[in-house]
């Protein structure tokens, strides 16, 4: 029998930190189902860290937050990016007068992830995702792809869709935040620094030759 089965790995984080990890989590994601490894975000936790990641071969982004648990452990799991915007969603629907002590809790058991928002209120929902556990749609290795250093640039080309995306990240400043973007080579995707007072946001924006930029118009 798969142990795995047996196995329940659960984590609570408030729900307004949760919001802002998702929302931002699945700004790089690939739209389309064609790729399903990359149709959604990668979620995982370990050493009292939880993790986010989602990419779409140009762009991605990681987001980290401090939780209270050093122990637990959550294998990284493909949380698809249909039933990501559902709790989203979710999220978005409890009351303006909703606070910090409104949670959101997620259960794996196997192959299923349960996400519970709960609220003081009464809108409390539950949402439970299938999960692809194994094989081509485990979420790609990618801490490799940080390049080390900045390095002086002549000239760089990116595709400013691309770079606009990273605009919609939540920050702490409602109002709307300076991105940092740090060169690391003409051919070497550029780093985005998005400032949050929780969340440790980390991008990556590929650089694009001309031909590559008008291909995607």
């Amino acid at each position: 029998m798969d142990t795995k089965e047996k196995t329940l790995q659960e984590i609570t984080i408030p729900a307004p930190v949760a919001l802002d990890l998702l929302t931002g989590g699945a700004i790089c994601a690939h739209a389309k189902d064609d790729l399903p490894s990359l149709n959604g975000i990668g979620l995982s936790a370990a050493a009292g860290v939880l993790k986010v990641v989602s990419t779409d071969k140009y762009r991605l982004i990681t987001g980290e937050i401090d939780i209270n648990d050093k122990v637990l452990v959550l294998d990284q799991i493909l949380v698809p990016l249909d039933a990501v915007k559902r709790i989203i969603t979710a999220l978005k629907a409890l009351p303006k007068s909703s606070n910090s002590r409104d949670t959101v809790n997620l259960t794996r058991a196997g192959d299923l992830l349960t996400v519970s928002v709960k609220s003081e209120m009464e809108n409390s929902s539950t949402i439970t995702i299938a999960l692809n556990s194994r094989g081509e749609r485990d979420f790609p290795p990618y801490a490799h792809l940080f390049p080390a250093d900045s390095v002086p640039v002549d000239s760089i080309s990116f595709n400013p869709a691309y770079m606009a995306a990273f605009s919609k990240v939540p920050t702490s400043n409602r109002s709307g935040s300076i991105l940092t973007f740090t060169l690391h080579g003409e051919k070497k995707p550029a780093t985005v620094e998005i400032p949050h007072d929780l969340i440790i946001w980390k991008g990556l924006l590929m650089p694009m030759r001309g031909a590559s930029l008008r291909s995607t118009n």
